[in-house]
């Protein structure tokens, strides 16, 4: 059980170091290059599902410090769900942003003088 904690928290730290990379990509517009990272996502994902299948199955057995250990994992998943929120909420204004329709600055000019 204590090793497949172990295993968790290291999952996590993948996921952390991904997340923030999609996060700082975003930031600076690289949509593009944002997609190469779903791949590593999707692998992250199958080891994190693997995980906690088995951890389902331990479900009973508890070890010293089973408690903190638990406690600190759920901390690590909340700071990771607000940051792919962040993410998810980049790629949503990127995207918008990008579909929106472009104006001129003579088009502005136009409807400024009929107004």
């Amino acid at each position: 059980m204590e090793e497949l904690l172990k295993d968790f928290d290291r999952a996590l730290a993948d996921a952390q170091v991904i997340f923030l990379e999609e996060n700082s990509l975003l930031k600076a517009g690289k949509v593009n290059e944002h997609a190469a990272l779903m791949d590593k996502k999707g692998h992250l994902l199958k080891d994190l599902d693997s995980i906690v299948t088995q951890l389902q199955q331990l479900r009973g057995q508890k070890t010293p410090g089973y408690k903190e250990t638990i406690r600190n994992l759920q901390d690590k998943i909340m700071k990771l769900l607000m940051l792919d929120k962040e993410n998810s909420q980049l790629l949503l204004k990127q995207s918008n942003f990008s579909q929106s329709p472009k104006v001129s600055l003579d088009s502005l000019e136009v409807i400024h003088k009929k107004l």
